[in-house]
């Protein structure tokens, strides 16, 4: 299942090796609103390198894959759940706003009256 969220990066993590096939690293995004929300996403192996052009302070447009697993509980051999959200895509944000804006600023081409066939 895909999704996406708006937010701010107010932490990324460094790589870590979990086994011999596995690297995983988490960035935190801060969602603004009335509730403010900071949402932990992790990287797995290849798009741990994506967050490699990312920094703190970067408004950023997160598409995200939901998952959920199950377990056996080594504490209480009880079955257990957990949810995680895993990075699919990032974009930054603000660039194209900026460039919008700014051909918005533009004054509009003038037009010489004696050009125009009417």
């Amino acid at each position: 299942m895909q999704n996406q969220i708006e937010g701010t990066i107010l932490h990324i993590s460094p790589t870590e090796r979990v086994g011999e096939k596995l690297t995983k690293r988490f960035f935190v995004v801060l969602i603004e609103g009335q509730y403010p929300q900071e949402v932990k996403i992790e990287a797995i192996n290849a798009k741990c390198d994506t967050l490699d052009h990312e920094k703190e302070g970067n408004k950023v447009k997160v598409h995200y894959n939901l998952n959920g697993r199950s377990y056996i509980s080594q504490r209480t051999g009880q079955k257990e759940w957990f949810t995680s959200l895993s990075l699919w895509k990032i974009e930054k944000m603000g660039t194209e706003t900026a460039t919008n804006t700014k051909a918005m600023e533009q004054k509009p081409a003038q037009i010489d009256s004696d050009s125009l066939p009417f």
